[in-house]
């Protein structure tokens, strides 16, 4: 499983944190950290690092992390001051997966809450929450 500042993989669903605020994000570098309630990975954060772009932020980061036979498509994309939510339904290998992402940013910062479900995990949603916080400039 592999986590960065811009993605969450579970299994072979790469979920990418759509973000949107009321103040731009600042491009630089991002510390994230992601919490499961997913089997396995409750109660163990794990901590990444990565360079977050003015054109990665103003794409909405929608693409960034999805594994590239992962085929995805956000849909009900809103936007409000300091606020995001999409649905994004993907499809691998035959694997229909949904997450529900709701966000909150600020300049220098975002929490986001991603709830998946699909067939593979079993009947009962998991729910991923990534925090992030810029730390500086990119090199």
């Amino acid at each position: 499983m592999k986590v960065t500042g811009k993605a969450v993989c579970v299994g072979f669903l790469c979920v990418v944190a759509t973000t949107a605020m009321a103040q731009d994000p600042r491009p630089g570098k991002y510390r994230s950290t992601m919490k499961s309630d997913m089997p396995g990975m409750a109660g163990k954060p794990m901590v990444d690092e990565d360079c977050i772009s003015k054109k990665e932020f103003e794409d909405g980061l929608t693409r960034l992390g999805i594994e590239k036979d992962t085929q995805c498509k956000v849909l009900d994309l809103k936007r409000a001051p300091g606020q995001v939510s999409y649905r994004l339904e993907c499809v691998e290998d035959g694997r229909k997966s949904t997450v529900q992402a709701n966000g909150k940013l600020a300049a220098d910062a975002f929490d986001f809450t991603l709830v998946m479900t699909n067939a593979q995990m079993g009947p009962k949603p998991v729910t991923v929450n990534i925090q992030g916080k810029r730390i500086g400039e990119c090199k």
